[in-house]
């Protein structure tokens, strides 16, 4: 083990052990560390660290260890709303090109319908429409779409952002075919 994770590990143990609500002097301390974990401009200077030793391991080091530092980019990244945006714009783009796919008839249908319940908020109507639609179709539910469908991570605003971005690319499709 690491001597900066375990000193880490060490800290938030100590931390955790000192939460009682007979004494609240943990208080501060907490707060402290929990925005120091949540503000993602901290994890920002990793991810572009990370990037640039990437850029200079690329051919030197083993394929494993280039996998390994895309694997802590991606979950640093995924912390971050616009990156999920994007990635849920392009896993909506690549489920769209699928040719005589079944599925992405029914988003088409459905399109209008599920963007009229993001609009009103509905989150649940949301998430029903969509799960039918991946289940009835066999197909798996994106991580990013579980993710984004996280009602105490991301506010309304987000999760409307976060189906918008998923759904563009069926909607661009629908309109494309229906101007021919």
């Amino acid at each position: 083990m690491s001597q900066t994770y375990q000193k880490i590990s060490t800290a938030l143990n100590e931390l955790y052990e000192r939460i009682t609500p007979y004494n609240l002097d943990w208080l501060d301390d907490l707060e402290k560390t929990v925005d120091l974990f949540l503000r993602f401009e901290k994890l920002s200077d990793f991810i572009t660290a990370l990037e640039c030793v990437k850029r200079k391991v690329n051919g030197k080091n083993s394929k494993g260890d280039t996998y390994k530092i895309d694997r802590i980019i991606n979950k640093l990244k995924r912390t971050e709303p616009d990156y999920l945006v994007e990635r849920l714009r392009s896993i909506g783009y690549r489920l769209a090109q699928e040719k005589n796919s079944n599925f992405k008839s029914a988003i088409e249908s459905q399109a209008f319908r599920i963007l009229e319940q993001t609009r009103l908020g509905k989150r649940d109507a949301v998430i029903g429409m969509l799960l039918r639609i991946f289940m009835a179709n066999n197909k798996k539910f994106p991580q990013e779409l579980i993710e984004a469908l996280k009602e105490s991570k991301y506010d309304i605003n987000l999760f409307r952002s976060f189906i918008y971005a998923f759904l563009s690319a069926f909607i661009d499709t629908t309109k494309e075919e229906g101007e021919e």
